[in-house]
């Protein structure tokens, strides 16, 4: 009974998989049969209707270039031709208001049909209309043309074949194209109805228009108009067909449909997509979902009408012109739609054919299994020894011999069960004993935030939860240790527990510093009554654990642990235990050292707000101070009013240049400055800067001079942020010295960089650069008020400005020497000040020097007076004074 229930269950089963595999193959070549040549069919078909559209816009171009060609032949005509020129005869030595005046009182006489009959049938009987009549009725354009007016170089009508509505066409668009101030254009105007007159009623049409020029081609004289009607234009775009559902159109970019089949003229709008799809410069095809007559995936081929006369910008009431396709998309996939029906057809046959196969194949693959279930249920009761024999040689055969192989195995790992079994049970119990362990570390982690408290915490928990009596943090960029011990319950010579320690500390910090290291030491045992180790009392090998603190890859540390008595973990067996802590306590390490960081951050972000607001608020203070003085009291004497407004004046300036200098500062100091940096010839940047710091230096009794080797190497920087840092440190040298001069001058060495050096007469200060190999230095020195020297440090720090008693002494914004020393730090120099109270400073900075060396004259022919020698000075050679 269970061998048929085997075979009712397995056959069908197999039935299905095999005829499953077979449907779903099917499915899948349809699938790609279908995507493949549907791609192709869409690529073929597309180009076929971009190829139609593009036929369909030109013969719709070489209609309208047509027309404009005939009309310029007609304004060349001498019968023509002369009736213009003699029409404009009759505004010779006339103003233009005179001229308008005449043409606005006829055309009101002949609004009035106040005019003599025979003046009004001028028009329609002159030779020249006679000329225009004859030509509309020729056959070939009886059915193309309706009408033709020709004007003078003023609007006015000079002749017409039929009678005209109006004689004044100056301010018709047509006219207006094509005249277009006597330069001359070629006008088409958009589809639309022709107004009534005595020969025609209401029609669609369309206008031309052309200027009439003069003999030599130069000067427009009047302007000729034909007015078509759209039949043949219609027929041309719409007749021309593919299959039988497609058809051409014309449409305007402003998504009205001018010619259809269905919709006729200018009685439909297209959908936005549609007009985005087919608006396009080149000719081509697209895929839309918003076709003008079909629902559904639709092809559509598009072309532009580009006539190759040049047109006005007025022409096709200043849109563009698009021919484009469509066509029904049953009839466009209709092939690919036959070819999956007979693929399905020839499918559905084989895979009968397959189930038959298959129910053939079912039977005589489920005789032998039989046999193996069989053989397995005895197996699975007990009877180890029973033996499968399934001589069918295939992968059958072999699973009954894996079956046989698997008894005489089961019997032999019968017997070690047991044992595994306890080994077993105790891992799991080690592994909670870990789980353990991490979960204390890990609660303790979570409840210390600040780093010196968290190393405690680590220490006190790892010591209590590894048994360890010596526990020791020691992390890099720390000079001291965190131990977890009292040292006066240590039993050990504390001296060499800190050497062995640290000495293990720093082989676990070492590459690869991803692995735990054990060593094994000997440490004086015992201590006296005061609690210093005893020499008597022997030495005891004790281990010492060393532990990496890993946070991302990055050692921050090491932690060891010690055991006196050579107990405590085992290191093979805990491994993956001490690595994983090693990870937590690094990871916390590491957040808790970020949170000190944010911490700091936040602080100097509070202290930086505070200084802004501060230096924002004094010139704001006295602004509105003032401001509301001025407003509030009308009788202010002139002098204190022009001394208000001055102090306003100065505030608001140095407001502009704190807020300048602020947001230069802070566009440097985020990386979002284009840095330029190129060889420049700095001797040329120190003069251009001295030029234009002159205007303001020549308000005080100052005189800036430059003092310049007579050559110098080429400087690695940005010229533009060079003449920024200049003019800053010039206007601060202006600003601090009442009367006497301003020496700018240039300085390189050619030394072995020496390191930092004290400058003559004092100590190194903190801002003194290292002298560096090829170095350029430029100095600016004044003979002003100097600084004291305990602000030297500081003046390099945003919004740091001098204390002082002197109440008369100039303010600044307190940004520019900081911006000054950020533009230099990103040029790869350095900045600082000697100074000597009441005598003057001197100003500094380096820049590196271009190499293989390019030296560069610095002599100026434009310049004529010499600056006066400055105190040490080495160089012969000066550059002239400027004055």
């Amino acid at each position: 009974m269970a061998q048929r229930r085997l075979i009712s269950r397995l056959t069908p089963k197999l039935f299905i998989l095999i005829v499953g595999a077979g449907l779903l193959s099917l499915v899948i070549a349809l699938t790609i049969v279908y995507v493949v040549q549907k791609k192709a069919l869409t690529e073929s078909i597309g180009h076929q209707f971009g190829t139609l559209a593009t036929i369909t816009s030109a013969r719709l171009t070489s209609l309208l270039d047509q027309t404009i060609s005939e009309a310029t032949l007609l304004g060349i005509d001498p019968t023509i031709y002369n009736a213009v020129v003699d029409a404009n005869r009759r505004y010779a030595g006339r103003s233009p208001e005179a001229i308008r005046d005449e043409i606005q009182h006829l055309n009101q006489q002949w609004d009035q049909k106040t005019l003599p009959e025979e003046f009004r049938r001028r028009y329609q009987s002159s030779p020249t209309a006679l000329l225009l009549r004859n030509y509309l009725e020729q056959p070939i354009n009886t059915n193309r043309y309706f009408n033709i007016r020709v004007t003078d170089s003023h609007g006015l009508l000079v002749a017409s074949p039929f009678q005209p509505n109006r004689i004044d066409f100056g301010n018709q668009e047509w006219w207006q194209s094509a005249y277009r101030g006597g330069k001359g254009g070629n006008y088409i105007s958009d589809v639309s109805l022709a107004p009534s007159t005595a020969e025609f009623e209401n029609t669609y049409a369309i206008e031309f228009a052309v200027p009439i020029r003069d003999q030599q081609n130069q000067q427009v004289i009047g302007a000729l108009s034909i007015v078509s009607y759209v039949g043949h234009l219609f027929s041309a775009v719409t007749s021309v067909h593919l299959g039988q559902t497609d058809h051409t159109m014309l449409a305007s970019s402003d998504g009205e449909l001018l010619f259809c089949p269905i919709f006729l003229i200018k009685n439909h709008t297209l959908k936005p997509q549609l007009i985005k799809a087919i608006s396009q410069q080149q000719p081509g095809w697209a895929r839309t979902e918003a076709d003008v007559h079909y629902s559904g995936p639709t092809i559509n081929g598009y072309a532009p009408v580009i006539p190759t006369a040049e047109l006005s910008p007025h022409s096709f009431g200043g849109q563009r012109w698009y021919i484009f396709t469509s066509q029904n998309p049953q009839e466009t996939y209709a092939p690919m739609t036959n070819l999956l029906m007979w693929v399905g057809v020839a499918g559905g046959g084989g895979l009968i054919l397959l189930g038959m196969v298959a129910i053939l194949f079912a039977n005589r693959f489920t005789k032998p299994i039989q046999e193996l279930q069989r053989g397995a249920k005895l197996i699975g009761f007990g009877n180890l020894d029973y033996r499968l024999n399934i001589p069918t040689g295939d992968e059958i055969e072999e699973l009954s011999n894996e079956f046989n192989e698997m008894s005489g195995k089961l019997n032999a790992a019968y017997a070690g069960l047991e044992q595994r079994v306890a080994q077993r049970t105790r891992e799991i119990e080690d592994r909670n004993r870990q789980l353990s362990i991490l979960y204390a570390v890990s609660s303790s982690l979570s409840a210390a935030t600040e780093i010196k408290g968290l190393l405690s915490t680590v220490l006190a928990t790892t010591a209590q939860q590894l048994g360890a009596q010596v526990t020791l943090i020691h992390l890099i960029g720390h000079q001291t240790p965190l131990y977890g011990s009292d040292d006066h319950r240590l039993p050990f010579d504390r001296p060499q527990l800190e050497r062995e320690a640290l000495q293990a500390c720093q082989e676990c910090m070492q590459p690869p510093a991803q692995a735990v290291r054990l060593k094994q030491v000997a440490l004086g045992l015992g201590v006296n009554p005061n609690g210093l180790p005893s020499p008597s009392a022997g030495m005891q090998s004790s281990i010492l654990i060393a532990i990496p603190l890993v946070s991302k890859n990055r050692v921050l540390g090491a932690m060891v642990l010690g055991y006196p008595d050579g107990g405590g973990v085992r290191l093979e067996h805990d491994r993956y235990l001490l690595l994983t802590l090693g990870h937590q306590i690094g990871a916390a390490i590491e957040a808790a050292q970020l949170f000190e960081e944010t911490k700091k951050l936040d602080q100097l972000k509070s202290e930086f707000v505070s200084k802004v607001s501060h230096e924002l608020r004094t010139p704001l203070t006295s602004i509105k101070g003032f401001g509301e003085i001025l407003g509030s009291y009308d009788d202010i004497d002139p002098v204190s009013r022009q001394e208000f407004i001055q102090i306003i004046n100065e505030e608001s300036d140095r407001l502009t240049r704190l807020i300048n200098d602020l947001l230069d500062l802070s566009k440097i100091e985020a990386g979002k400055v284009e840095w330029m940096i190129q060889p420049i010839d700095l001797g040329q940047v120190l003069r251009y800067t001295v030029k234009q710091m002159q205007a303001i230096s020549m308000k005080k009794p100052v005189v800036l001079a430059l003092d310049l080797p007579p050559s110098i190497p080429l400087a690695l920087g940005d010229r533009d942020q060079l003449v920024q840092v200049m003019e800053n440190l010039l206007s601060n040298a202006i600003k601090f010295t009442p009367e006497g001069t301003i020496t700018v001058g240039v300085s390189w060495n050619r030394e072995e960089p020496t390191g930092r050096q004290t400058r003559p007469g004092r100590e190194p200060a903190q801002s003194d650069p290292p002298q560096t190999h090829h170095l350029l230095t430029v100095f600016v020195q004044d003979n002003g008020i100097g600084i004291p020297p305990h602000e030297l440090a500081a003046i390099f720090e945003k919004f740091h400005q001098i204390t002082d008693s002197d109440k008369n002494r100039p303010k600044g914004t307190g940004l520019g020497l900081a911006l000054c020393r950020e533009i230099l730090h990103r040029l790869g120099g350095e900045i600082w000040c000697e100074s000597t109270l009441g005598l003057g400073s001197r100003f500094l900075f380096t820049l590196p020097v271009v190499t293989p060396l390019i030296m560069r004259s610095t002599a100026d022919p434009s310049l004529t007076r010499t600056a006066p020698a400055t105190p040490g000075d080495t160089h012969q050679a000066r550059t002239p004074h400027i004055p």
